[in-house]
Formats: C-alpha cells, structure tokens, sequence
C-alpha cells in the first residue's frame, strides 16, 4: 500500500515517466510472469470549501492502467476518473476524454498523447476542477520508505542528500523523501510555530538529556542553514549535523512531520 501511495504521488508531482523510472520501470512494477496491463485503481473522499463558502464533499475514484511499449516506454492503456457516479474523465475509442466540471453541455476534451496522465496536460482549476483537487491531493501525500541519514563522507555519489545536508533557506515546511531538507523544516518550526518547537525540544531533551538546544548556524556565505546542538558533554563547541548519531537525525524527522501543526496530508511510515 505505501509502495503504491508513492508511485501516485510521483505520478502527480513528477509525472508519470519520472515516477515509473523511480519505481524501477515497467518490469518491476508489473508481477512477475504477467503481461496484462497494470491496474491501479483508487478512492479519495474528503471535502472542500471554496471562496463561495458552499462545502463541497468529493468521492473520487480513480483508475490508471499502464503498460509498456516495445522500447521500454510507459503507455498508458486507460484512465478513467470518476465523482460518485459522475463522469469526471474516461477512456473512449480514439482517445481519452476529460470532462469540463463547470458546463457538462461543453465537448469533453481530448488528453493528447498516451505517455501522459490527464492532470498533466489538463491543469486548469476553473474547468476541470476534480482533476486538480486529484492533482493537488496525491502531490500532498509525504511517504518514507526509509530515512537517509549517510554523512557526505560515506556516500557513494557526492549527489548523494541526505536529512544532514546544509540547506538554502526556503519556506518549505516538510522534510523531503528520504528526509531530505530537515535542516529547513526545522528551521521553519522554530520561526512560524514557536508552539510546535517547544515540543519538538522537549521530546528530543528526553531521549537525549544532554542536549542543551538546537542551533541554526549560517554557513560562511550566508545562502545556507545547517543545524546543529550544543551539548553539555562538550561545552566547548557545538555537534553539527554530520556529527550526530543516525538516531538523532532519524528521530528529528519524525519529530519535525508528526509535530507540526499543518500536516494534513497521510503520513506513511516503512
């Protein structure tokens, strides 16, 4: 099942290609010894409340089937979106056809091209709102299969991130795949949810009580933050991030998505 969140998620934030290639392309995907197309079929209910102020409850059910072209490229066999018992977007002779949610009188459009999903050719909220909310949903979901917490000196590639990484100061809230940026969503725990961080310090204080508190010194050329923590054990100096245990960069991860006050999207957890 997390598996499966994940390829959708890259689906939405990546694009279909990107997420198979993730994925280890169509051969891995598909069971071993079949030569069916790849079915995933899922459901999403939740609800919304535009501007207007009028809620609105949503019963998605969307269904993708994949297979792969003689060059090794995805194909997309069929995909079909539906809202209840209405007709969202479907798969006809000739083409998929996406649906205009505002004025169903209008001529469904046609999704060009079959190596793409719907949402990224179709990308209009206004006309085709359903889509977008799939879109915006599935970009949402945060999985972790597993935390990267390798220092750069043992890394295989010196493209190798991992959550000890120096980062640009961003607004980004949430750790990466693989905890990826932690050093930024600390730091926008501490400045936007003094609340949440006050948490944070505690629950990390009581698995570590030597841990006097958490620093974000700049590096020399001031684009970048790291972390690090003062520690009653060496006064004399503080512990930078490439210096800490797995364990505590794997448990500032968790701290940093199960503690903040906007985390709305599922969280899974490998």
């Amino acid at each position: 099942v997390i598996e499966v969140l994940d390829f959708l998620s890259r689906c939405a934030s990546d694009g279909l290609q990107r997420a198979v290639t993730a994925h280890g392309g169509m051969a891995a995907i598909r069971t071993i010894g079949t030569k069916e197309p790849v079915e995933i079929s899922s459901s999403w209910k939740f609800e919304t409340t535009p501007e207007s102020g009028n809620r609105r409850t949503w019963d998605l059910t969307w269904t993708i089937a994949l297979s792969a072209s003689p060059g090794g490229q995805v194909l997309i066999h069929s995909e079909t979106l539906m809202d209840s018992e209405r007709k969202l977007l479907e798969t006809a002779e000739g083409g998929r056809l996406i649906y205009n949610d505002l004025q169903r009188d209008e001529a469904p459009s046609t999704v060009p091209g079959s190596q793409t999903l719907a949402f990224e050719t179709h990308s209009d909220p206004a006309r085709y709102e359903g889509l977008s909310k799939l879109k915006l949903l599935l970009s949402q979901l945060r999985i972790f299969g597993a935390f990267s917490s390798i220092p750069s000196w043992a890394a295989a590639s010196t493209e190798r991130a991992s959550a000890r990484d120096a980062m640009v100061i961003s607004t980004e809230s949430f750790v990466g795949r693989e905890g990826v940026g932690l050093a930024n969503a600390l730091y926008n725990l501490q400045t936007e949810h003094p609340d949440a961080w006050a948490k944070l310090e505690r629950a990390f204080r009581a698995e570590f009580p030597f841990i006097r508190r958490i620093v974000f010194p700049p590096d020399p050329g001031g684009s970048r933050i790291s972390f690090a923590v003062e520690d009653e054990r060496f006064s004399t100096r503080r512990v930078f991030a490439s210096e800490m245990s797995d364990g505590m960069i794997v448990f500032l991860c968790l701290l940093s998505l199960v503690l903040h006050p906007h985390q709305m999207a599922a969280l899974a957890l490998d």
